[in-house]
């Protein structure tokens, strides 16, 4: 309850325009998903968010790197591991 409250405190201060700066960000948004919405319908919404939802996991876990344990050349030495000099 203490979210929905949050929310409707959040509207009533956009709408009643009690910060100038943050009113127009919302009017701008306004004015922009009006665009969206004429390109696209709702159902058409859903879909790419779907083909989002499942296509983006397996992307990003073919691509990321792993941080851990990888020894790769561009980590630093290590303390017992000091380079020693000619």
């Amino acid at each position: 309850m203490a979210h929905v409250n949050h929310a409707l405190r959040l509207l009533l201060r956009l709408f009643l325009v009690e910060d100038l700066v943050d009113s127009l960000k919302l009017a701008v948004a306004m004015w922009l998903m009006t665009y969206v919405g004429a390109v696209f319908n709702g159902i058409t919404l859903l879909i790419l968010a779907e083909l989002l939802a499942f296509t983006l996991p397996p992307v990003y876990e073919k691509n990321k790197t792993s941080k851990m344990g990888s020894g790769s050349s561009r980590d630093p030495p290590k303390t017992g591991e000091q380079q020693r000099g000619p």
